[in-house]
């Protein structure tokens, strides 16, 4: 057995006997009695237990851990000493290097991105007595119940009507260039109805060159191409198209509307409840941890952490409200936080 397992072992039977153990060289670990707990708001039932704190400021040797060793393991005092440094020198190398340590059922140690010790207890009814092996559950009422259940439903709706909604663009055109088409198409269709067969056309007409020389041509000239023609020339009547009167132009834009599909991205919201300066330190606490609520934790990345979160939500107020239960249920995760982030 190493030496940071014997410390362990020798503060967890210390923690039945005393409220107060101190590591020389590390700190003190202090119990407080704590009363059962009904919170109505959060209809949750705390049993009577112990809070475990940890004070890195208490690092005077009161002899009652080295005593302990001398009478386990018959060691005078500098032996024990000895081994407790040893046991102390392997912690503050594992905080060093951002591992997070952990002393059995009392609890986990580990740096702060600030340099700082932070501990956060395992179990709040392990050394009680009076309620060893209870633990706090929550049982909603019925009618609260109910109403969450419409809440959902009310949720769900709402989700499913933002993500039905339409972003409109107009798109402008003008009527001057809209007019133009529909007299050039007029134009056209005018010209087809007023031309003759070919099989109805006399000499002259023959000759033309096209359907309105007649009416470009002066009144001499047309006189002397009858008096050239040999044969009678039956007179026909002329023809003068019927003047295309030009629509005024509107320079009215029309909006045309589209429908584009709303492409916002979702946002994620992760409850956090430890981060570490690498994965590899992440991956560890959650493998020393992989029990209970903790079998659903994961990690996320970003400024340099790994961050590692135990509940995700698209919703915020769902993930505040699971963050507000929790720092509740689970003191030791009072400082959890919200990590919102894009899908």
């Amino acid at each position: 057995m190493d030496e940071l397992s014997t410390l362990i072992k020798q503060l967890e039977r210390l923690m039945t006997e005393h409220d107060c153990i101190v590591v020389p060289g590390l700190g003190g670990f202090v119990q407080n009695e704590e009363p059962a707990q009904l919170i109505i708001e959060k209809e949750t039932f705390i049993p009577r237990g112990k809070s475990i704190g940890f004070n890195a400021r208490l690092t005077f040797n009161d002899g009652t851990l080295v005593q302990s060793y001398q009478e386990s393991y018959k060691l005078d005092f500098d032996e024990a000493m000895g081994r407790i440094k040893q046991a102390v020198s392997t912690v503050q190398d594992r905080l060093g290097t951002g591992m997070i340590v952990s002393f059995g059922n009392i609890g986990t140690l580990q740096k702060g991105e600030t340099g700082t010790l932070q501990f956060r207890s395992e179990n709040r009814t392990c050394f009680a007595s009076q309620s060893y092996g209870l633990a706090r559950f929550s049982y909603p009422a019925l009618a609260h119940r109910r109403m969450t259940e419409v809440t959902e439903a009310n949720r769900v709706t709402k989700q499913a009507t933002l993500s039905s909604d339409r972003e409109y663009i107009h798109v402008r055109i003008k009527r001057s260039s809209f007019y133009h088409s529909v007299v050039a198409a007029a134009a056209c269709l005018l010209m087809l109805f007023i031309s003759k067969p070919a099989s109805e056309l006399n000499t002259y007409e023959t000759q033309e060159a096209f359907l309105l020389h007649g009416y470009l041509s002066t009144e001499e000239e047309k006189t002397s191409s009858v008096m050239e023609v040999a044969t009678p020339i039956v007179e026909s009547a002329e023809i003068i198209p019927s003047e295309i009167a030009e629509a005024p132009i509107n320079e009215e834009v029309v909006p045309v509307q589209a429908t584009i599909e709303n492409t916002a991205p979702i946002k994620q919201y992760l409850v956090i409840i430890s981060s570490f300066p690498n994965r590899a330190s992440a991956e560890k606490w959650i493998e020393n941890h992989a029990q209970g609520m903790y079998e659903q934790a994961a990690i996320v990345e970003g400024s340099g952490r790994a961050r590692v979160y135990i509940h995700q939500n698209t919703d915020k107020s769902s993930a505040t409200e699971y963050l507000e239960t929790l720092k509740v249920t689970h003191p030791e995760h009072s400082d959890a936080w919200i990590y919102a982030t894009k899908l």
